[in-house]
């Protein structure tokens, strides 16, 4: 009922209707390093969630259209957030919140590899952009991991993140179009 605005966000989230893989369980040094970075990395689900909610707060009572899907896929960003890190831990890590795991000193994560854009167009610009660099990367993890459940987790969480780049383009059009660029 009354959790966000009154609706039920599951109804207008971007994301495709498949279960999300399990990682299982056994230590794996490689996979929580290249799932660290998906976590908590400069482009990670973490710095998706913080981007996203600073953009649709920037657009409210703007471009509401724009606002409201980049809240929507927050929200699925940060379930994203939640299933990595119960994959790090699975795999014998910890999800702190630290740029590169295994570095010493650690490197917190911190909100200044985020972009601030201003503006409908230029925010679903950085967004596209943002979608796009975290399909290569999860894609090029997949490539690089040997874990079979993990590489299963981050092909289903590029689903979505595929679903995410188609919404944010459609979004950009009608944007363009509605602004007669």
């Amino acid at each position: 009922g009354e959790v966000f605005g009154g609706r039920q966000p599951e109804a207008d989230l971007q994301v495709v209707d498949l279960p999300y893989p399990q990682v299982t369980p056994g230590r794996d040094p490689l996979a929580v390093c290249l799932l660290m970075e998906d976590y908590s990395g400069a482009a990670s689900e973490l710095s998706a969630v913080h981007q996203y909610i600073y953009a649709a707060a920037q657009l409210k009572g703007k471009c509401d259209p724009v606002s409201q899907l980049l809240r929507q896929v927050a929200i699925v960003e940060m379930h994203h957030l939640e299933l990595l890190a119960q994959a790090v831990l699975a795999k014998g890590g910890d999800p702190r919140y630290v740029m590169r795991g295994g570095r010493k000193p650690e490197r917190f994560w911190n909100a200044g590899v985020i972009a601030y854009g201003k503006g409908a167009g230029n925010i679903l610009l950085e967004s596209i952009q943002g979608e796009q660099g975290a399909i290569a990367q999860y894609q090029q993890h997949i490539q690089q991991l040997g874990d079979e459940s993990a590489k299963a987790l981050l092909r289903r969480i590029v689903m979505d993140e595929e679903c995410h780049l188609q919404a944010f383009t459609d979004q950009f059009r009608q944007w363009a179009e509605k602004e007669g660029r």
